[in-house]
């Protein structure tokens, strides 16, 4: 065959089209070089209270959306502990990322129509008193906000109270009825790494695991909605007392098995 573009026929689809379904059966990124960051009209990062931001990591797009009265530190950053993701050390500043909030994003699953999915992280928490509020899991698609509470549907992993070490805790809330959260009993020291996998089966239970484990007392009976449209999130908030820096080296999705691949 000569040169030129290969044509695949009527119907088919080219390696370089493949839908999103396809696509996110399975993502790993372990980042490795220093992603590139931009507001989403294509300017420059922004640390403006509210700000959704674009980060792109040399593989796969993600957006973070800035918690707080406004931050100097404009975009993550790659270290060799991983990806610094704290921003400012500052009171009551944060922020989100995720792989986007529409049912079209990488990261977006549908409760009913998706089989079995989960995402997973692993994060290094410098100084635990330092965190007022930390997320990781999946939430119904919607706008972004400033607090874990205001999303009216989410099941994860997280810390809401600032102390050394920190109480792991499971938290969800379904169809914006009452924020709760169940002490799994296991604590997050300074300095300590947890990796943390939220799954979420095809009739939308959802279960969470430390470290490989189930923790030691969880939630076992929340269920999304069939048909809700979820996608991952890692959310921070610094507290007022010495907050330190976050780090995570990986961000991981997609079915929990990959049939026909």
């Amino acid at each position: 065959m000569g040169f030129g573009r290969r044509h695949y026929g009527a119907g088919s689809v080219e390696p370089w089209a493949e839908n999103s379904t396809r696509r996110r059966k399975f993502v790993s990124d372990y980042f490795g070089s220093q992603p590139i960051c931009f507001e989403n009209d294509m300017t420059a990062a922004s640390g403006t209270t509210g700000a959704t931001n674009l980060m792109h990591s040399g593989k796969y797009g993600y957006e973070y959306f800035i918690l707080g009265a406004g931050q100097t530190i404009l975009f993550p950053t790659w270290t060799a502990s991983g990806l610094l993701w704290s921003l400012d050390l500052v009171d009551n500043e944060g922020c989100i990322i995720s792989p986007g909030i529409t049912a079209n994003s990488l990261g977006s699953f549908t409760i009913g129509t998706d089989r079995s999915f989960y995402a997973e992280t692993t994060l290094t928490l410098a100084d635990v008193s330092g965190v007022d509020d930390l997320f990781f899991g999946f939430t119904k698609n919607q706008a972004y906000a400033t607090a874990v509470t205001t999303f009216t549907d989410y099941f994860g992993v997280g810390l809401n109270t600032a102390a050394n070490p920190g109480a792991i805790k499971v938290r969800w809330n379904l169809n914006d009825g009452t924020d709760a959260s169940v002490d799994t009993t296991q604590t997050w020291a300074d300095g300590a790494s947890k990796t943390i996998k939220v799954v979420v089966g095809d009739d939308g239970f959802a279960r969470a695991y430390i470290n490989g484990q189930p923790p030691t007392i969880s939630k076992t009976n929340f269920q999304f909605d069939s048909g809700d449209s979820v996608n991952w999130m890692l959310f921070g908030i610094h507290a007022t007392t010495t907050p330190g820096a976050w780090h995570t080296d990986h961000f991981e999705w997609g079915y929990t098995q990959r049939k026909g691949e």
